[in-house]
């Protein structure tokens, strides 16, 4: 189902790569080895085609944007109010990538500013990658294994919706903070369409979110859940 195809280089000459894969039910899915970051996701009939992901044409996009396009964030996503945190009574001072006085989404070079290694393993793409004890400010040896895979529901012998879906799962040598997300942007009337304000979204109503300080962009630490808390 994957095919691999050069994505270009980074400006220390390394050299990434793109894996897509068209599902045979109208949708074609495109992405980089460089911070696992989803590249297109493009939909197709018998006389047109819209791409409803924001992406870039090659990895130079992705290397020097810094709004995360498309990519696995972490080790820790979202924002440390001053970079610290405290575990198992001793704290820890993390890098400050934020206006000077927060960590956010794992530092400088978190999860998403790496070129994984990955292997085509049937129809799925199995990326992993360890971050060395330190990196960031974070303790540990972390191991991160994130496992790509495309699905299809069927009804009546007709399939009837296709699901991308990353399964995400990490081992550190030493306790340490964990928080890994997938950070796309979508317009569901396609890339080059202007505004997605329109755009409706669906979140499980077994799912919750951490409400956030409108001012500071920090969480609040109270998670509700959505079923409890309609977002509107």
């Amino acid at each position: 189902m994957w095919k691999k195809e050069p994505f270009g280089k980074l400006s220390s000459g390394k050299e990434c790569s793109l894996y897509t894969a068209d599902t045979g039910t109208g949708v074609r899915i495109s992405i980089t080895d460089y911070g696992i970051s989803l590249v297109s996701f493009v939909f197709t009939d018998s006389d047109s085609e819209r791409d409803v992901l924001l992406g870039f044409d090659d990895v130079s996009g992705y290397e020097t944007h810094d709004f995360y396009s498309g990519c696995i964030v972490g080790r820790v996503a979202s924002r440390i109010a001053d970079g610290k945190f405290e575990l198992d009574g001793k704290e820890y001072q993390l890098t400050l990538n934020n206006n000077n006085d927060t960590h956010l989404h794992g530092g400088f070079i978190g999860l998403s500013k790496v070129v994984w290694d990955c292997e085509i393993v049937g129809d799925t793409l199995q990326f992993s990658h360890t971050q060395p004890d330190g990196t960031e400010g974070y303790p540990g040896n972390l191991e991160v294994v994130v496992t790509v895979s495309i699905r299809t529901k069927s009804r009546g012998g007709k399939i009837t919706g296709t699901f991308l879906s990353l399964d995400m799962s990490a081992r550190c040598d030493q306790a340490t903070p964990i928080n890994l997300t997938f950070h796309p942007y979508f317009n569901m009337d396609g890339q080059d369409s202007g505004s997605a304000l329109d755009n409706k979204l669906t979140v499980f109503d077994y799912a919750g979110y951490l409400p956030m300080d409108p001012e500071t962009v920090l969480p609040l630490g109270r998670y509700y859940p959505v079923k409890e808390h309609l977002l509107t």
